[in-house]
């Protein structure tokens, strides 16, 4: 278990999120866009595919068949959802 700081600039807001190291991005992703847009009722499910995570850490894209962990993800790593 993993706990990252995502920021949403679409939102101007922050969000913490548990996630799971073995997880693959791409499943991470669509988890983080689903309980964003509960929280703001906002729907967004046609575009998803254009979405990605950040690591501003890292600077690059997160490659979504990759897991958290194969992308160096740790807790308190801070993600750009763009």
């Amino acid at each position: 278990m993993l706990f990252v700081e995502v920021q949403v600039p679409i939102f101007d807001q922050v969000y913490d999120f548990k996630v799971e190291q073995n997880e693959r991005v791409y499943k991470v992703l669509l988890d983080i866009i689903r309980k964003i847009c509960q929280k703001e009722g906002f729907y967004i499910e046609e575009k998803q595919e254009k979405l990605f995570l950040w690591d501003m850490e890292q600077k690059r894209i997160l490659p979504k068949d990759w897991t958290m962990e194969e992308c160096g993800i740790k807790t308190g790593t801070k993600l750009l959802l763009v």
